[in-house]
């Protein structure tokens, strides 16, 4: 028991010995059978407490763990990065002495053809079909092309 709780039960036991002619240890029984619903409710309300802050602990220290594990995963990619990017340029510089250091050689010059003319589909002659209309005035009469009714 804490002091706040002793101290309850002293203020409670003394006011039963004065009101009533009982002994000072039958009045601390119940003084302690009296406010030992509220110090069990207490008691469990202060392990709630110490629960729910063991689990922040416990839940900041999770996160605290993944952004670190994060934060290695980044610092490993950009170091690689910063490896590869590094080894190209070096790669780069020496080609780049190796061509100044060659001579110059011209690459011979494709050769030119020349297109091969397409014949215009104009230009030929076209069969006269009488299905797609290539009609004359002189070669069929009107009569024959529409109908007006008894002859």
């Amino acid at each position: 028991m804490d002091i706040e709780t002793l101290k309850k039960i002293n203020t409670l036991t003394g006011a039963l010995k004065t009101g009533t002619g009982i002994t000072s240890e039958e009045a601390f029984r119940q003084a302690e059978t009296i406010l030992q619903p509220t110090f069990e409710e207490n008691k469990i309300e202060h392990t709630q407490q110490l629960k729910e802050t063991n689990n922040n602990e416990l839940l900041e220290r999770k996160y605290q763990l993944l952004l670190d594990i994060n934060n290695k995963k980044f610092e490993q990619t950009i170091t690689f990065l910063q490896q590869q990017i590094s080894d190209l340029t070096t790669e780069l510089h020496k080609l780049k002495t190796q061509l100044d250091t060659q001579p110059h050689v011209h690459p011979p010059e494709p050769k030119i053809t020349q297109p091969i003319p397409q014949p215009n589909i104009t230009e030929q002659k076209k069969d006269r079909n009488p299905r797609q209309g290539n009609f004359e005035p002189g070669d069929v009469s009107i009569e024959k092309m529409f109908y007006f009714g008894k002859k």
